[in-house]
């Protein structure tokens, strides 16, 4: 199928589905991953704080303003705070003059943040970095295959992107309860047939839901979940569900995929283009095996190159750092605070975080929490901005929609501190 007849496709069960070409960006992409990929992203060996004062002593590559004058290793930890209030000191000036993006963050731990992206950045992104989780698991796919991005992220555009051999990723917004989008996804699968599907886990029932319409699998394919704890259980349910494997991943929006299930089952393998620590409150590493807040360095971005970036995640290093069962040498990465446990619907089944990011624009607010209580008894913390007056029943009602059904809500205007521990935006108390 040509790239037309397949955006054709699209348009006829999605209208509103936009060609994201940017042809141009994608070569100079092609051709700057040419030059780059050996030193940046196939180094065979895990990256270490001399490498990267290396890299960043080229300053045709690398020029910010935060520069660590004695090494990387020494650089103060950088939060998303710092991304967010001061985002001009942490910009590679060395990349000003190449086509660049912006992309926010998801908002799940703060306030959604700005991230600028180079065009090479993005194109290992989309196409290449999803295809190589597949290889960590042993399935292999060709570049000119179809990758189908599921969110249900109603803030998020239907977009197709097709690359320069033939392929695309296709990003999909549905929403789970509603019957026809179910209809719609079972539509657009059976004609595109992907090689991939990304997603994270609270879509899983709506793939799942695909064979009441006759839906039993897509051979040689694969699902690819991120975006909250997943547990082995649960991999295993959806698994015999699909019959297709389930890969676990972790990536952030500022370096994007950065983990995959390794093959041997021993945890996440973090690729070897990214330096973590898992430090204390202090700041001090931990011990293998403890817990801690996740740090990271890479340079992929380079727009913007983050040294020491507290990802606002909790996790531990596996005591088998030093040699998996695969023979590899890598990080092994549990993730201890990132349980994002989907809110439930009256019928039981699950409801993104996602569709309630949008609260930060519809509303003059600084912060918020949601709680969901009970099936029907929700609790909405609101931090509301200096001088703003909000109707509570207006934030009753907008969360009632995101839902689909009449809520018990509480709306409370107060402070909301978010510098106790982990702190989550969205809790589901709600036996799972």
């Amino acid at each position: 199928m040509s790239t037309g007849q397949l955006l054709q496709q699209c348009l006829r069960l999605f209208p509103r589905v936009k060609v994201d070409v940017a042809i141009e960006s994608w070569l100079f992409a092609v051709g700057l991953l040419e030059h780059h990929y050996a030193q940046l992203h196939r180094s065979k060996r895990c990256w270490s704080w001399r490498y990267i004062d290396e890299l960043l002593a080229d300053r045709n590559a690398f020029f910010f303003n935060n520069m660590p004058p004695h090494g990387a290793e020494t650089a103060p930890v950088t939060t998303k705070d710092d991304l967010r209030l001061r985002l001009e000191q942490w910009i590679n000036r060395a990349v000003i003059s190449e086509p660049l993006w912006v992309k926010m963050t998801s908002g799940t731990t703060g306030p959604p943040t700005s991230v600028v992206q180079t065009a090479d950045f993005q194109f290992d992104n989309l196409f290449l970095r999803p295809l190589r989780a597949l290889e960590a698991i042993g399935l292999s796919a060709e570049p000119e295959c179809v990758i189908l991005a599921l969110t249900d992220n109603p803030d998020c555009e239907d977009v197709m992107w097709p690359n320069p051999w033939g392929g695309a990723v296709i990003q999909i917004c549905i929403n789970e309860l509603v019957q026809a989008d179910i209809e719609k996804l079972w539509g657009i699968i059976d004609i595109v047939r992907p090689k991939l599907i990304t997603t994270k886990p609270s879509l899983l029932s709506a793939l799942a839901a695909l064979d009441g319409f006759g839906f039993s699998g897509l051979p040689g394919a694969a699902v690819l979940v991120s975006g909250a704890n997943f547990t082995s259980a649960q991999r295993l349910h959806y698994r015999a569900l699909l019959g297709v494997p389930i890969v676990e991943a972790y990536g952030l929006t500022e370096v994007g995929l950065m983990a995959v299930s390794c093959s041997c089952g021993c945890g996440l393998k973090v690729d070897q283009d990214v330096l973590v620590e898992v430090l204390d409150s202090d700041g001090v590493p931990v011990a293998p095996g403890e817990i801690g807040q996740l740090v990271i360095t890479s340079l992929r971005n380079r727009a913007l190159p983050l040294i020491r970036y507290a990802t606002g995640d909790l996790a531990r290093l596996g005591l088998n750092n030093a040699q998996c069962d695969s023979g590899d040498a890598v990080h092994i990465l549990e993730l201890a605070g990132r349980e994002l446990r989907p809110f439930r619907s009256v019928e039981g089944r699950p409801i993104s975080a996602a569709r309630f990011h949008a609260l930060f624009t519809a509303f003059p607010i600084l912060e918020f929490q949601l709680t969901q209580k009970s099936i029907d008894c929700w609790q909405l913390d609101v931090e509301v901005a200096d001088g703003a007056v909000i109707d509570a029943q207006a934030m009753r009602l907008w969360v009632e929609q995101r839902v689909g059904t009449p809520l018990n809500i509480l709306v409370r205007f107060c402070i909301v501190d978010t510098k106790k521990g982990k702190f989550q935006r969205y809790q589901c108390l709600v036996t799972q």
